[in-house]
């Protein structure tokens, strides 16, 4: 979900914002409907910055508390702001992160290493140490995505193995494929390549929905 600045309406042709944005009202039916958890990222073209993650997480955690499991962090560039991670960012990832934590972010969102420029494994496992020894029993999550979900099976399987090499607790893949979500050859290569195809078959047999 992206973060408004209060009271700020963003007119955006590429995404139907009113229904993307955590807002109080969106947050209380997705706990309505059980939802087991919300993330926090701010998609391309949502003018999301990490300052707006920061306070929306503050603000959800303060109105729900332990009703919700949130994610929170940036994997998304922003309008000025590179992505959490990036080297080359005018802010200190290690900074941002404490103050996710510190507002009560349950799980941080970084970027999967070889799916944008510049992100290495080094740089993202050094974050995920961060995370885990700042407040221990925080989650770190990796995202595969600017569009590098719809890549070949290969670049899909390397890219997996760099995400397993971060440390992280879990792995995402986005919906940059054609029908507005990753194909499913490439879903089923990133399971395969992160716990083989045992355990990959044994949970698309599953009845546990």
């Amino acid at each position: 979900m992206g973060c408004p600045k209060d009271g700020e309406v963003i007119d955006n042709k590429v995404y139907r914002m009113d229904g993307m944005l955590a807002t109080d009202e969106h947050i209380q039916k997705a706990l309505d409907l059980g939802v087991d958890f919300i993330i926090l990222g701010g998609n391309p073209g949502s003018h999301t910055s990490i300052a707006d993650v920061i306070q929306k997480t503050k603000k959800v955690k303060e109105l729900y508390g332990d009703k919700v499991f949130l994610f929170a962090g940036k994997w998304e560039d922003g309008i000025e702001e590179k992505v959490l991670g990036d080297p080359l960012a005018k802010y200190d990832a290690k900074e941002v992160i404490k103050e996710l934590i510190d507002v009560g972010a349950d799980c941080i969102d970084l970027p999967a290493p070889g799916s944008r420029h510049g992100i290495s494994v080094n740089m993202i496992r050094e974050l995920i140490e961060y995370i885990h020894s700042y407040k221990p029993g925080t989650l770190a999550m990796t995202f595969l995505n600017s569009s590098v979900e719809g890549a070949d099976l290969d670049t899909v399987r390397m890219v997996a193995l760099k995400m397993k090499e971060t440390g992280a607790d879990i792995h995402a893949i986005g919906d940059g494929g054609f029908g507005g979500c990753a194909q499913p050859e490439n879903i089923h290569q990133l399971s395969v390549s992160m716990k083989g195809r045992a355990y990959t078959y044994f949970r698309m047999a599953s009845t546990n929905r």
